[in-house]
């Protein structure tokens, strides 16, 4: 029994609903971004609405963004809320696009990338009548005119806002107004919008009608992703759920009292004067919750026989007479509008419990150790410590089912990739050769549905591997595409194998991007990359990517790769991630590595990717 009130918040849910949105909006054109706001940027909602289709994340506050992106959330950001002047260094290095109404701060937000070497995406919101943000359509085109004049701004889109303040309808006629805007911009500047953003939750209507313009083709979805509802009517959303978010709170009190209060009444503790109808005696529950919590009139108790009577700052009353089976230390559980899913996520007192199903998300993963080398066992020199990867795994949760030897031949190899993936657990590969990189993708191509790379290599060499995977059974394509493959760390890159970056579309970020963007930006790129459209990724810790002065007991080693803390972090937000679903570790020579320096320092970056913090918090 938990010792305040919490919310459970069902992820399989908010998956369902996501892809109900996005598959109605897909059929009209149109791209959703899901909107996390009210749950203050929860990390696991994010992915339950990327899992179920939605193209990028939107959020209104800066540290709800940047704790979605500290806690692996693969997305492109927009930032919903108007931006402060204040805010424009961090805004630029930290979203990807953000709504705009005011011209000063899209030039603070000019400066503010022109000066990093950036380009920032805007959309400029045009106020059709709900009278919250945005440029009045005569201002539009005199707006636009400075704004194409400045350097490091690229206008995404043109995008507006209805039924959140002056509760405006979504309507034929103002969306037709919208895309009417959209097109003078292109032509008056001849430019492209990428996106004509018809508003929110309450276009949902209009979008299922078939009504809403072509033009339209972006729209920001929370509520009605969240708690299955369109918000012009709060009506339930075909096919949707109502109730991913339930409010759990505890009995405290349960006694038989007077319906009305006895003695002369004033104000309330809020400055209210409650009215009271006369029922006699009833059964009272008082519950441990109260309005500083939650917004206690978007309460609605799960049991239809009870009902809320009252709240103060601490305690929640209900009447419980009807119902039945109650006892001192039980719960009551209550569906949240809007309103109070916010109060209550917002709330530092109520406990937030991610759910699958009835379960509670857990990190445990069962893995397969798996040797490949061309050595007879006994002879084998194993690129990491085994019995200390095995202690350390354990203590994270992440449990070997089995240690197998594996010949290196590449048939071999690649069948033993797709057992153990069709068994559903995570390889652990670990090969002295990076020639064995093949065999390894190859099964994986051939194995999961859709899946990404990240390789961590300094040489190009390993770029052409991805350009060599056969077709498989029955002519079947492979589905490692080389849209998802991304390579860090590269420092020795052949013309040829430039070009062959270039033509397969595959992405690559040398030392030299590293230096300029930092690993963490590169990392956030190369998750979002990969993850996109993806079941997971594959992780290739090829260990020349790293410094000689970190991994000195390579084949082919390159002074000037990532340093120790550089490889650390990028390990660590794969971990947080959650999205890695097969590891290789390659590319040793244990003649070369003098007290074993090379094996220790792999055993430590695959306990960073399985998760292993300096605090275990």
């Amino acid at each position: 029994m938990p010792y305040g009130p919490y919310v459970t918040i069902d992820l399989d849910k908010i998956e369902h609903n996501a892809r109900t949105i996005t598959t109605l909006c897909g059929k009209h054109g149109i791209e959703v971004c899901g909107v996390t706001k009210v749950t203050c940027g929860m990390p696991q909602v994010a992915k339950a609405m990327l899992r179920g289709g939605v193209a990028c994340i939107g959020e209104s506050r800066m540290k709800n963004i940047h704790r979605l992106k500290a806690n692996g959330v693969a997305a492109e950001f927009t930032l919903l809320r108007i931006p402060p002047l204040s805010a424009a260094d961090d805004i630029v290095t930290s979203v990807d696009m953000s709504l705009n109404s005011e011209l000063s701060v899209i030039q603070a937000l000019s400066e503010a990338a022109f000066r990093r070497g950036l380009v920032h995406n805007i959309m400029i919101m045009v106020d059709l009548g709900d009278l919250r943000e945005g440029v009045w359509p005569d201002d539009l085109l005199p707006m636009v005119r400075e704004v194409v004049e400045l350097p490091g701004i690229r206008i995404a889109g043109l995008g507006t806002n209805l039924s959140c303040y002056g509760g405006i309808v979504p309507s034929g006629k103002n969306m037709n107004q919208l895309v009417d805007h959209a097109r003078r911009v292109e032509t008056a500047f001849d430019i492209k919008l990428r996106y004509i953003s018809g508003g929110n939750s309450s276009s949902l209507n209009l979008i299922a009608s078939g009504k809403m313009p072509r033009g339209v083709n972006h729209i920001r979805i929370g509520e009605g992703i969240l708690l299955g509802r369109e918000t012009i009517h709060r009506r339930a959303w075909p096919d949707a759920h109502q109730d991913a978010f339930l409010l759990h709170a505890e009995i405290i009190e349960l006694k038989e009292k007077p319906s009305v209060p006895i003695g002369e009444t004033g104000e309330d503790a809020f400055g209210g004067r409650p009215e009271f109808v006369d029922k006699g005696e009833r059964d009272r529950a008082i519950l441990n919750i109260g309005r500083e919590d939650v917004v206690v009139e978007g309460l609605k108790p799960v049991e239809p026989n009870i009902s809320i009577l009252g709240a103060s700052s601490d305690h929640l009353i209900a009447d419980v007479t009807e119902a039945e089976h109650l006892q001192l230390g039980g719960e009551l559980a209550f569906f949240m509008n809007y309103g109070a899913l916010l109060a209550a996520m917002t709330s530092e007192y109520v406990e937030k419990r991610p759910m699958r199903g009835i379960e509670l998300v857990s990190e445990h993963r069962h893995v397969v150790l798996a040797e490949v080398s061309s050595r007879d066992k006994a002879e084998s020199h194993p690129i990491v410590n085994i019995e200390e990867l095995a202690a350390g795994l354990n203590q994270l949760g992440v449990f070997f089912t089995r240690r197998q030897h594996i010949r290196d031949d590449r048939k071999v190899v690649s069948e033993a990739m797709a057992e153990i993936i069709d068994e559903d657990l995570v390889p652990l590969v670990y090969a002295n050769d990076p020639k064995t990189c093949p065999g390894i993708y190859q099964g994986l191509a051939l194995s999961l549905p859709f899946l990404g790379a990240i390789i961590f290599s300094a040489h190009g060499s390993s770029i052409t591997a991805f350009s060599e995977l056969p077709v498989g059974p029955g002519g079947e394509a492979p589905r490692l595409e080389s849209e998802r493959i991304v390579f860090v760390g590269l420092r020795e890159v052949s013309s040829e194998e430039s070009q062959l970056v270039r033509r397969s579309r595959i992405s690559a970020y040398t030392l030299e991007d590293i230096d300029a963007l930092g690993m963490r930006e590169v990392m956030y790129r190369a998750l979002r990359t990969a993850s996109m459209g993806t079941d997971g990724i594959h992780v290739t810790l090829d260990m020349d990517a790293l410094d000689t002065s970190v991994a000195p007991a390579v084949s082919r080693p390159v002074r000037g790769g990532l340093s120790y803390r550089e490889g650390h972090l990028a390990m660590e937000m794969i971990a947080k991630s959650g999205l890695m679903r097969s590891l290789a570790v390659v590319d040793y020579v244990p003649e070369k590595d003098v007290n074993r320096a090379t094996a220790d320092a792999a055993t430590e970056y695959v306990l960073s990717l399985f998760g292993k913090k300096i605090l275990r918090i």
